[in-house]
């Protein structure tokens, strides 16, 4: 069976509980989320009818956290083997460049298979390089893909050859009602949502 791991931090208010219980029933193991003190960081979207108007994350307790959370998890589950680490590890736009530079860096993570998803546009920036010198995979709107590519698109198609040709594994780009469209190596594919009547 796949071994999951979540590496992050988490307050100790309700939403411990709730987390715990909900991942106990998809067995994923918890060992290296970090619990501070106080309340969780939280993350507030505003939705227009078509598309997101705008966020506010509060990530404070992560920040302060990180270098911690990312040690304990480089030298315990991802130092197991004396090889290299063949696996995926899943980062999000929360990562700083110091720990994407450590797996970037090191030889070990050569073979590893790295998912992205910067989640925000601001945060999108954060990936440019790394997305140039390690396999991965990007999860990503169109917006997020402008600002790594700082160029505008037409369309998803457009940003999702343009990604592609950074050497990524695959990239989805996706663009709100819109149609959305992955590139990989097997070619292009693209989807419209479906959409909700009123």
């Amino acid at each position: 069976a796949v071994k999951i791991f979540l590496a992050s931090v988490i307050g100790e208010d309700i939403t411990l509980n709730q987390m715990q219980n909900i991942f106990n029933i998809g067995n994923i193991d918890l060992r290296y989320m970090h619990t501070a003190s106080g309340r969780s960081d939280t993350y507030l979207a505003i939705e227009s009818k078509n598309k997101l108007f705008g966020a506010v994350a509060d990530t404070r307790n992560f920040i302060k956290y990180e270098n911690k959370i990312v040690k304990k998890l480089l030298t315990e589950i991802l130092a197991e083997k004396n090889d290299r680490f063949i696996g995926t590890i899943v980062l999000d736009g929360n990562v700083s460049k110091k720990t994407l530079e450590l797996f970037s860096k090191k030889d070990k993570y050569l073979n590893a298979d790295f998912v992205l998803v910067p989640a925000s546009p601001q945060k999108a920036a954060t990936f440019r390089t790394f997305i140039k010198t390690t396999r991965c995979i990007l999860y990503l709107n169109l917006q997020e893909a402008e600002i790594i590519c700082e160029k505008q698109f037409k369309n998803s198609l457009e940003a999702a050859n343009d990604i592609y040709q950074f050497g990524v594994n695959m990239v989805v780009v996706t663009n709100g009602k819109n149609f959305a469209c992955s590139r990989c190596l097997n070619g292009i594919s693209i989807v419209s949502p479906k959409q909700n009547k009123a």
